[in-house]
This record gives structure tokens, sequence and C-alpha cells, in this order.
């Protein structure tokens, strides 16, 4: 059966980049795997990474390598592109324009004077070609106008056309998302697109041929404004990150169990500095343990036949030990 993994927003490239490492390697242990972009911010330095490393990995595989003694790059990964939640022919990417805020002033008062309550003019006005800034609630607006019809646009469209057609037998196709929950584009597009893609199947009749998964990524870097960047101004804060995450993991517990077959939370306490960015190619961030770690949890969610649905995977540790050098 097919693995498909869904990446969203720069941590879930960067975990897509840990997985293509971890296949380099022979860890993976699936035949066929195949990953999906999703990002606003379709330059995104940390999706170029990920995307060129995907790349690397293609021709390695051409190459034929492996065999029963060296098992590298035995897995053929192929990608199904990169999806924005704006689509391909937006041009003017902001909260203004996306919602039509002046005709909506105009003709509906009421609805306009709750979007300014909702939103400052700044929030209202940023351009969101660079992602939606570490905004959640940015985020969530636009990804709340993703239809369900949308899903048979592409890449969507080729992604559930081949899970319906997986053939059937005791093992089913298997979907695994992974993002921040902490920023702007991994919290909002989680919960949107997993739910999306749940009632898709369901309408379908297919969800029972489906094991669909989902990992959280916790707060585990931060950052410091670069000097002379505008305090008020629109972009992601590290201060705001354990609030963020405190709202997302609610909104998991109580509205999410539902349609997730297996969850798996990963983080880190201590936050690894990394270099501010608003967005675009300069956000490429050094890569992290904790997303090798994600790659992890994605084989340990394929090769585990768990019939605990809905079951949530942590790993943790209560002290640090350091090796005793005697």
């Amino acid at each position: 059966m097919s693995v498909y993994v869904i990446g969203i927003g720069g941590t879930g490239a960067r975990t897509i980049e840990s997985l293509v490492q971890l296949a380099a390697v022979g860890l993976l242990d699936c035949d066929t795997l195949q990953v999906l972009f999703v990002d606003a911010d379709e330059t995104n330095g940390n999706l170029e990474r990920a995307a060129r490393s995907l790349e690397i990995y293609q021709r390695c595989y051409n190459l034929r390598l492996f065999d029963d003694k060296y098992p590298w790059m035995r897995t053929r990964i192929s990608s199904l592109g990169l999806w924005s939640p704006f689509g391909k022919h937006s041009t003017n990417k902001n909260l203004s324009s996306f919602f039509e805020y002046n005709n909506l002033k105009a003709e509906e008062p009421a609805l306009g004077a709750l979007f300014d309550i909702f939103y400052t003019q700044a929030e209202r006005e940023a351009t969101l070609d660079v992602g939606f800034r570490g905004r959640p609630a940015i985020g969530a607006a636009v990804m709340s106008q993703v239809d369900l019809n949308d899903l048979d646009e592409q890449p969507w469209g080729t992604l559930i056309s081949q899970i319906q057609s997986e053939p059937g037998g005791g093992s089913k196709a298997q979907i695994f998302l992974c993002g921040s929950i902490f920023g702007g584009t991994g919290a909002s597009g989680l919960p949107t697109i997993s739910r999306l893609i749940h009632n898709k199947l369901d309408r379908l009749k297919v969800r029972d041929k489906v094991k669909l998964g989902c990992l959280y990524m916790l707060p585990y870097f931060g950052f410091t404004p670069a000097p002379g960047e505008d305090p008020e101004g629109v972009y992601a804060r590290s201060e705001q990150f354990l609030l963020n995450t405190e709202a997302a993991l609610r909104y998991y517990g109580n509205q999410a169990q539902d349609i997730l077959d297996g969850v798996f939370v990963l983080g880190n306490q201590d936050l690894s500095p990394v270099k501010f960015s608003i967005g675009k190619n300069t956000q490429r961030n050094e890569p992290h343990f904790i997303e090798l770690y994600g790659a992890l949890a994605l084989r340990e969610f394929v090769t585990t036949q768990s019939e605990d649905d809905g079951a949530v995977t942590l790993i943790s540790r209560d002290r640090l030990t350091k090796p005793d050098l005697e």
C-alpha cells in the first residue's frame, strides 16, 4: 500500500527533508512514498531545500544502488508538488483582498465591523506571500475558505484518485500530515486539511481503506527579531509560541480526535536559536534533531498496525543524563 506524507508549512517541509535522509540510509520501511508540500509562502527557503534534497535522492534512487546487503535509497519517493491555499492565480495575497473587505464593509456592515474586531488594519493589509506570519488567526481565516470540492483540483485530485484505486486487502493506504502547531501555516492547516481529507474520503465511502495520522510539532526553536524591526509589525514572535500551542492543543483535544487514527506529539523545551526571517528564501533553518524524530514518527506510524484508533504517542524525558566518562 502507498504512503502519502503532507508537509504543512516550514516545519512540515523540514520534516520531509529529514524523511528523505532517513530513506537514504535505508531506514524507511515502505516501498513507495509520495509527498505533498502545503505552504502559502511558495519561495520559502526551507521548502526549497527540502525539494532540492528530494531531487538529489530521486537521482540517486535511479542508480539502483540498493541490494540485500546495502538497503540505501530503496524507497521510491515521488512528489505531488506544492499546494497553496491562495490558489495559483491569486496575485494580491492579503486578508483584505481575499475576503473583499471593502465590499464587505459596504454591503454587510455588521460583518465588516466584526472583521475589524478580529483583525487590525496591519493584519488585514499584511502581504501573505511570505506565509501567515506566525499568526494562526490569519491562517485559520484563509484555510476556512478551502471548500471540500477543492480537493478535486490538483494535486488533491491525484491523491484522492490514487487512494480510490488502491486494491483492497488487509493493509490500508496511509496518509500522514506533519507541521508545527505554534506558528501560522501548520497551526491553521493541520486541523483544516486533516478534516477535509477525512470528510472527502468518508463521502466517497473509502475512509475505512485509509489510515490517517498526524504529527504535531510543539515549540523547539526560537529567535529574536532583527535590529530595527518594527515592534508592532506582523510577524512570528517566539514569546507567543506557548500561547499558540496551548490554544491549538485545546482545539485538537476537543475537536480533532474523531478524525485521526494516530497522533504523534514532539517538541523541546530548550528552544534552539535560529535566524530571524519573516519568510521567503531567507527563512532557511538548520536541520534539527526533532525533525529527525518526526521522520521516525512516520516510520512508527507505517510499521505499527495498531487497533487503537486515535492513539496519541509521546516521547519525553524528565532529566538530562550525562555520560559517565570515568
